[in-house]
Protein backbone atom coordinates (compact mmCIF):
# COMPACT_ATOMS: atom_id res chain seq x y z
CA UNK A 1 0.00 0.00 0.00
CA UNK A 2 1.34 3.23 -0.87
CA UNK A 3 1.83 5.88 2.06
CA UNK A 4 1.06 8.48 -0.58
CA UNK A 5 -1.74 7.14 -1.64
CA UNK A 6 -3.23 6.38 2.11
CA UNK A 7 -2.43 10.37 2.57
CA UNK A 8 -3.98 12.00 -0.85
CA UNK A 9 -7.46 9.39 0.19
CA UNK A 10 -7.11 10.95 3.87
CA UNK A 11 -6.57 14.78 2.98
CA UNK A 12 -9.24 14.41 -0.07
CA UNK A 13 -12.01 12.97 2.64
CA UNK A 14 -11.70 15.40 5.13
CA UNK A 15 -12.30 18.42 2.73
CA UNK A 16 -14.73 16.70 0.83
CA UNK A 17 -16.85 15.44 4.02
CA UNK A 18 -16.50 19.28 5.17
CA UNK A 19 -18.15 20.62 1.71
CA UNK A 20 -20.53 18.03 1.68
CA UNK A 21 -21.37 18.10 5.28
CA UNK A 22 -25.10 18.82 5.27
CA UNK A 23 -25.79 15.76 2.39
CA UNK A 24 -23.74 13.28 4.62
CA UNK A 25 -25.77 14.29 7.91
CA UNK A 26 -29.18 13.84 5.83
CA UNK A 27 -28.56 10.83 4.27
CA UNK A 28 -26.64 8.67 7.14
CA UNK A 29 -28.30 10.67 10.14
CA UNK A 30 -31.53 11.50 9.37
CA UNK A 31 -32.07 8.54 6.77
CA UNK A 32 -29.99 5.96 6.60
CA UNK A 33 -29.87 6.19 10.88
CA UNK A 34 -33.48 6.11 11.03
CA UNK A 35 -35.25 2.81 10.07
CA UNK A 36 -38.57 4.22 9.35
CA UNK A 37 -37.21 7.28 7.55
CA UNK A 38 -34.91 4.79 5.69
CA UNK A 39 -37.78 2.80 4.34
CA UNK A 40 -39.96 6.10 3.14
CA UNK A 41 -37.28 7.18 1.33
CA UNK A 42 -36.46 3.81 -0.42
CA UNK A 43 -40.74 3.59 -1.17
CA UNK A 44 -40.20 7.29 -2.68
CA UNK A 45 -36.70 6.33 -4.56
CA UNK A 46 -38.99 3.00 -6.25
CA UNK A 47 -42.02 4.80 -7.16
CA UNK A 48 -39.96 7.35 -8.94
CA UNK A 49 -37.84 4.94 -10.97
CA UNK A 50 -41.28 2.73 -11.20
CA UNK A 51 -42.96 6.07 -12.64
CA UNK A 52 -40.36 6.27 -14.88
CA UNK A 53 -40.38 2.80 -16.70
CA UNK A 54 -44.24 3.21 -17.00
CA UNK A 55 -43.48 7.05 -18.95
CA UNK A 56 -41.25 5.26 -21.48
CA UNK A 57 -43.42 1.94 -21.67
CA UNK A 58 -46.53 2.90 -22.26
CA UNK A 59 -48.18 -0.58 -22.99
CA UNK A 60 -47.31 -2.02 -19.56
CA UNK A 61 -49.95 -2.70 -17.85
CA UNK A 62 -49.52 -4.30 -14.80
CA UNK A 63 -52.85 -5.88 -13.90
CA UNK A 64 -53.84 -9.15 -13.19
CA UNK A 65 -50.33 -10.10 -14.34
CA UNK A 66 -47.53 -11.72 -12.25
CA UNK A 67 -44.40 -9.59 -10.75
CA UNK A 68 -41.30 -10.49 -9.40
CA UNK A 69 -39.14 -8.31 -7.45
CA UNK A 70 -36.01 -9.38 -7.14
CA UNK A 71 -33.77 -7.94 -4.39
CA UNK A 72 -37.30 -6.55 -2.43
CA UNK A 73 -35.81 -5.80 1.10
CA UNK A 74 -38.46 -4.41 3.00
CA UNK A 75 -40.95 -4.99 0.73
CA UNK A 76 -41.66 -1.23 -0.25
CA UNK A 77 -41.79 -1.34 -3.97
CA UNK A 78 -44.07 -4.68 -3.61
CA UNK A 79 -46.59 -2.40 -1.73
CA UNK A 80 -46.10 -0.25 -4.47
CA UNK A 81 -46.71 -2.78 -7.79
CA UNK A 82 -49.77 -4.09 -5.38
CA UNK A 83 -51.88 -0.75 -6.08
CA UNK A 84 -51.77 -1.69 -9.90
CA UNK A 85 -53.96 -4.74 -9.13
CA UNK A 86 -51.91 -7.69 -10.34
CA UNK A 87 -52.54 -10.96 -9.81
CA UNK A 88 -49.33 -11.70 -7.64
CA UNK A 89 -46.26 -10.35 -6.53
CA UNK A 90 -43.27 -12.24 -5.41
CA UNK A 91 -41.03 -10.39 -3.28
CA UNK A 92 -36.91 -12.35 -3.16
CA UNK A 93 -34.45 -11.66 -0.78
CA UNK A 94 -31.74 -13.50 0.54
CA UNK A 95 -32.33 -11.68 4.02
CA UNK A 96 -34.46 -13.31 6.44
CA UNK A 97 -34.81 -10.45 8.44
CA UNK A 98 -35.12 -7.83 5.14
CA UNK A 99 -38.60 -10.44 4.53
CA UNK A 100 -40.04 -10.26 8.40
CA UNK A 101 -40.05 -6.57 7.77
CA UNK A 102 -41.79 -6.82 4.57
CA UNK A 103 -44.15 -9.45 6.42
CA UNK A 104 -44.65 -7.11 9.11
CA UNK A 105 -45.07 -3.52 7.24
CA UNK A 106 -45.70 -4.48 3.46
CA UNK A 107 -47.83 -7.28 3.35
CA UNK A 108 -51.30 -7.98 0.74
CA UNK A 109 -53.46 -9.97 -0.21
CA UNK A 110 -51.53 -10.31 -3.79
CA UNK A 111 -48.41 -10.16 -2.34
CA UNK A 112 -45.73 -13.22 -1.57
CA UNK A 113 -42.42 -12.97 0.16
CA UNK A 114 -39.77 -15.91 -0.77
CA UNK A 115 -36.20 -16.22 0.33
CA UNK A 116 -34.04 -16.57 -2.34
CA UNK A 117 -30.62 -17.83 -3.07
CA UNK A 118 -26.86 -16.89 -4.11
CA UNK A 119 -27.40 -18.51 -7.08
CA UNK A 120 -30.84 -19.95 -7.49
CA UNK A 121 -34.78 -18.06 -7.68
CA UNK A 122 -37.24 -20.66 -5.99
CA UNK A 123 -39.95 -20.05 -8.46
CA UNK A 124 -41.03 -22.44 -11.33
CA UNK A 125 -40.06 -22.06 -15.14
CA UNK A 126 -42.22 -19.15 -17.46
CA UNK A 127 -44.09 -18.07 -14.27
CA UNK A 128 -43.19 -14.67 -14.29
CA UNK A 129 -44.32 -11.73 -16.40
CA UNK A 130 -41.87 -8.85 -15.38
CA UNK A 131 -39.55 -9.02 -13.14
CA UNK A 132 -38.25 -5.71 -11.38
CA UNK A 133 -34.64 -5.26 -9.91
CA UNK A 134 -33.70 -2.16 -8.61
CA UNK A 135 -30.20 -1.22 -6.85
CA UNK A 136 -29.58 -4.26 -6.37
CA UNK A 137 -27.45 -6.16 -9.19
CA UNK A 138 -24.55 -4.59 -7.94
CA UNK A 139 -25.22 -6.88 -4.88
CA UNK A 140 -25.88 -10.16 -6.43
CA UNK A 141 -22.53 -12.31 -5.96
CA UNK A 142 -23.05 -15.33 -8.28
CA UNK A 143 -24.35 -12.79 -11.23
CA UNK A 144 -23.87 -15.29 -14.33
CA UNK A 145 -26.50 -17.72 -12.43
CA UNK A 146 -28.42 -15.49 -11.11
CA UNK A 147 -29.42 -13.52 -14.47
CA UNK A 148 -29.52 -17.44 -16.06
CA UNK A 149 -32.44 -18.04 -13.36
CA UNK A 150 -34.64 -14.63 -14.04
CA UNK A 151 -34.41 -15.51 -18.00
CA UNK A 152 -35.27 -19.12 -16.60
CA UNK A 153 -39.01 -17.99 -14.17
CA UNK A 154 -39.72 -15.29 -16.80
CA UNK A 155 -42.76 -15.73 -19.03
CA UNK A 156 -41.70 -15.67 -23.11
CA UNK A 157 -42.57 -12.09 -24.24
CA UNK A 158 -41.70 -11.54 -20.16
CA UNK A 159 -39.63 -8.37 -19.80
CA UNK A 160 -36.90 -7.75 -16.92
CA UNK A 161 -36.46 -4.08 -15.96
CA UNK A 162 -33.14 -3.03 -14.02
CA UNK A 163 -32.04 -0.06 -12.90
CA UNK A 164 -28.14 -0.71 -11.28
CA UNK A 165 -25.05 1.10 -10.85
CA UNK A 166 -21.81 -0.08 -12.89
CA UNK A 167 -18.78 -0.54 -10.78
CA UNK A 168 -16.75 2.49 -12.58
CA UNK A 169 -19.12 4.72 -12.00
CA UNK A 170 -18.40 8.00 -9.80
CA UNK A 171 -20.82 6.45 -6.92
CA UNK A 172 -20.55 2.72 -7.30
CA UNK A 173 -18.49 2.04 -4.55
CA UNK A 174 -21.08 2.16 -1.93
CA UNK A 175 -19.29 4.70 0.03
CA UNK A 176 -20.40 7.91 -0.60
CA UNK A 177 -22.09 9.08 2.41
CA UNK A 178 -18.73 7.93 4.60
CA UNK A 179 -16.19 9.23 1.84
CA UNK A 180 -17.41 10.88 -0.45
CA UNK A 181 -14.69 11.01 -2.80
CA UNK A 182 -16.30 10.24 -6.95
CA UNK A 183 -14.34 7.23 -8.12
CA UNK A 184 -12.99 6.16 -4.90
CA UNK A 185 -12.94 2.36 -6.47
CA UNK A 186 -10.79 3.77 -9.15
CA UNK A 187 -8.41 6.12 -7.71
CA UNK A 188 -7.15 4.25 -4.96
CA UNK A 189 -6.49 0.50 -4.55
CA UNK A 190 -9.25 -1.69 -2.80
CA UNK A 191 -6.03 -1.73 0.67
CA UNK A 192 -5.76 2.07 0.43
CA UNK A 193 -9.49 2.71 0.17
CA UNK A 194 -10.15 0.16 3.51
CA UNK A 195 -6.99 1.31 5.40
CA UNK A 196 -7.85 4.72 5.30
CA UNK A 197 -11.35 4.03 5.79
CA UNK A 198 -10.14 2.50 9.34
CA UNK A 199 -7.49 5.76 9.94
CA UNK A 200 -10.64 8.23 8.98
CA UNK A 201 -13.15 6.68 11.36
CA UNK A 202 -11.11 7.44 14.64
CA UNK A 203 -10.23 11.38 13.56
CA UNK A 204 -12.49 14.17 15.19
CA UNK A 205 -14.01 15.26 11.96
CA UNK A 206 -15.41 12.13 10.89
CA UNK A 207 -19.19 11.88 10.99
CA UNK A 208 -20.35 8.86 12.43
CA UNK A 209 -24.12 7.85 11.59
CA UNK A 210 -26.79 6.99 14.07
CA UNK A 211 -25.95 3.28 14.08
CA UNK A 212 -22.10 3.84 14.62
CA UNK A 213 -22.80 5.60 17.87
CA UNK A 214 -23.53 3.89 21.42
CA UNK A 215 -26.79 4.92 22.52
CA UNK A 216 -25.70 4.13 26.52
CA UNK A 217 -22.04 6.18 26.13
CA UNK A 218 -22.77 8.71 23.28
CA UNK A 219 -19.65 7.32 21.52
CA UNK A 220 -18.52 6.45 18.84
CA UNK A 221 -18.68 2.37 18.62
CA UNK A 222 -15.63 -0.02 17.72
CA UNK A 223 -13.89 0.74 14.70
CA UNK A 224 -15.14 -2.21 12.00
CA UNK A 225 -13.57 -0.72 9.12
CA UNK A 226 -10.64 -2.13 10.92
CA UNK A 227 -11.28 -5.61 9.80
CA UNK A 228 -13.00 -5.08 6.46
CA UNK A 229 -10.45 -6.03 3.40
CA UNK A 230 -12.78 -5.76 0.37
CA UNK A 231 -15.59 -4.61 -1.62
CA UNK A 232 -16.82 -8.17 -1.29
CA UNK A 233 -17.46 -7.77 2.25
CA UNK A 234 -19.51 -5.30 1.48
CA UNK A 235 -21.40 -7.11 -0.39
CA UNK A 236 -20.32 -5.12 -3.79
CA UNK A 237 -19.34 -7.23 -7.10
CA UNK A 238 -17.54 -4.75 -8.87
CA UNK A 239 -19.50 -5.41 -12.11
CA UNK A 240 -19.02 -3.16 -15.04
CA UNK A 241 -21.30 -1.81 -17.99
CA UNK A 242 -19.32 -4.78 -19.94
CA UNK A 243 -19.22 -7.18 -17.96
CA UNK A 244 -23.33 -6.99 -17.83
CA UNK A 245 -23.76 -6.63 -21.67
CA UNK A 246 -21.50 -10.01 -22.22
CA UNK A 247 -23.86 -12.04 -19.29
CA UNK A 248 -26.73 -10.62 -21.57
CA UNK A 249 -25.56 -11.65 -24.60
CA UNK A 250 -24.83 -15.46 -23.83
CA UNK A 251 -28.76 -15.23 -23.26
CA UNK A 252 -29.61 -16.04 -27.29
CA UNK A 253 -33.25 -15.89 -26.14
CA UNK A 254 -33.39 -12.24 -24.55
CA UNK A 255 -33.85 -8.81 -26.36
CA UNK A 256 -32.59 -5.21 -25.08
CA UNK A 257 -35.30 -3.31 -25.68
CA UNK A 258 -33.68 -0.34 -23.71
CA UNK A 259 -29.88 0.74 -21.98
CA UNK A 260 -30.50 4.25 -20.70
CA UNK A 261 -27.65 5.78 -19.19
CA UNK A 262 -28.17 8.64 -16.88
CA UNK A 263 -25.95 10.90 -14.89
CA UNK A 264 -28.99 10.91 -12.30
CA UNK A 265 -30.38 14.04 -10.54
CA UNK A 266 -26.74 15.36 -9.10
CA UNK A 267 -26.82 19.08 -10.66
CA UNK A 268 -22.95 19.05 -10.40
CA UNK A 269 -22.89 16.61 -12.91
CA UNK A 270 -25.25 17.50 -15.68
CA UNK A 271 -22.03 18.40 -17.78
CA UNK A 272 -21.03 14.77 -17.65
CA UNK A 273 -24.23 13.98 -20.34
CA UNK A 274 -21.73 13.91 -23.06
CA UNK A 275 -19.31 11.30 -22.08
CA UNK A 276 -22.55 8.85 -21.42
CA UNK A 277 -22.48 7.98 -24.94
CA UNK A 278 -19.20 7.57 -25.53
CA UNK A 279 -17.08 4.26 -25.83
CA UNK A 280 -14.76 3.76 -22.23
CA UNK A 281 -16.16 7.04 -20.95
CA UNK A 282 -19.96 6.03 -20.69
CA UNK A 283 -18.32 3.10 -17.68
CA UNK A 284 -16.87 6.00 -16.17
CA UNK A 285 -19.59 8.59 -16.40
CA UNK A 286 -23.01 6.73 -15.95
CA UNK A 287 -24.34 6.73 -12.68
CA UNK A 288 -27.54 4.76 -13.42
CA UNK A 289 -28.20 2.17 -15.82
CA UNK A 290 -31.95 1.48 -16.63
CA UNK A 291 -32.20 -1.37 -18.44
CA UNK A 292 -35.17 -3.13 -20.54
CA UNK A 293 -35.15 -6.64 -21.15
CA UNK A 294 -37.25 -8.74 -23.05
CA UNK A 295 -37.48 -12.96 -23.22
CA UNK A 296 -38.14 -14.14 -26.70
CA UNK A 297 -40.45 -17.20 -28.02
CA UNK A 298 -38.76 -20.06 -28.67
CA UNK A 299 -39.78 -19.61 -32.32
CA UNK A 300 -37.97 -16.91 -32.56
CA UNK A 301 -34.26 -17.72 -31.49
Amino acid sequence: MSKLGLFIFCILAKFLSRLNKKRIIDHRINITGSAQKYLNWREETNFGKLKNIFSIHKEINLRNKTIMDFGCSAGGLCKIISRFNPEKIIGIDSSKHALEVAIDQNSAANIIYKQGFKNKIPLKSNSIDYIFCFDVLEHVMDINSIFSEMVRVLKPKGRIFIEWVGWYGPFSAHLYVRVPIPWVQVLFSEKTIFRGLAKIYDTDWYIPGNRQIDKETGKKKENLWKYTKTFYELGVNTLTISQFKRIIKKSPNIKILEWKKSIGGNKYFNWFKMFTKLPVLKEFFTIYNIIALEKLPDKMI
